[in-house]
């Protein structure tokens, strides 16, 4: 996915739509980072769109969003799976790049989540944080300093068998979890991390148990 604007900023509207048709394998990820600049007055808006089809596999690999001062984001992802699809969902976030000077001291960003599997919701998620975020994320309570955070959903068979692996390559540098949901497994496992640098330490071999296998897109090392 290429944003030919190079970011995004109050007003602008961005929409993806894939389908990954039956029996196929697909791996979608970014060109570089997207970067949420300044609004002055409205709201950023992207909206994701997957399908994934009869015996298909998807890979959503995009490299980080980028939050920058004032920025007002505003994002919804729906996908919708068929019962024998099996579905690797990755989203990176970065609140400010603390090496380059850069402080939230207002902002606002939204992602709402929602993935069906033949009909059904077995994954919904909604996340806000708004006002003074920089501060907000010094708390023990929401991210104990951090400012770089990560969440992959794998819903696919034998997902299981990856948990305990997953856990040990993620250390205490966030959680796993396993759920039997719709006769499907589902593999959650978040990231927290004081900058990128220090995330993609952690999630690049995540990604990498949880992809079968594959390497990141090369777009990932450039």
């Amino acid at each position: 996915m290429i944003n030919t604007s190079g970011g995004m900023t109050g007003g602008d509207r961005l929409e993806w739509h894939f389908t990954a048709g039956k029996n196929t394998e697909a791996v979608i990820t970014t060109q570089a980072c997207e970067r949420i600049y300044k609004s002055d007055s409205d709201i950023a808006r992207t909206d994701v769109q997957l399908e994934i089809e009869d015996g298909a596999r998807l890979s959503w690999l995009p490299q980080e969003t980028i939050l920058f001062n004032d920025g007002n984001y505003d994002r919804t992802v729906t996908i919708d799976m068929a019962s024998s699809a099996r579905l690797l969902f990755v989203e990176p976030v970065i609140f400010g790049r603390g090496k380059m000077g850069e402080r939230i001291d207002n902002g606002c960003f939204r992602d709402q989540w929602r993935i069906r599997r033949n009909g059904q919701i077995v994954h919904a998620e909604n996340f806000a944080i708004k006002g003074q975020v920089s501060d907000q994320l010094q708390s023990a309570a929401i991210a104990d300093s951090n400012h770089a955070f990560a969440t992959l959903v794998l819903i696919a068979p034998g997902a299981e068998a990856k948990l305990e692996t997953a856990r040990q390559i993620i250390g205490r540098n966030g959680g796993a979890s396993f759920w039997e949901t719709a006769k499907c497994g589902k593999l959650i496992a978040r990231l927290m991390a004081k900058d990128g640098y220090e995330l993609r330490k952690t999630l690049i071999p995540l990604i990498a148990l949880l992809n079968e296998g594959a390497a990141l897109p090369k777009c990932w090392s450039l």
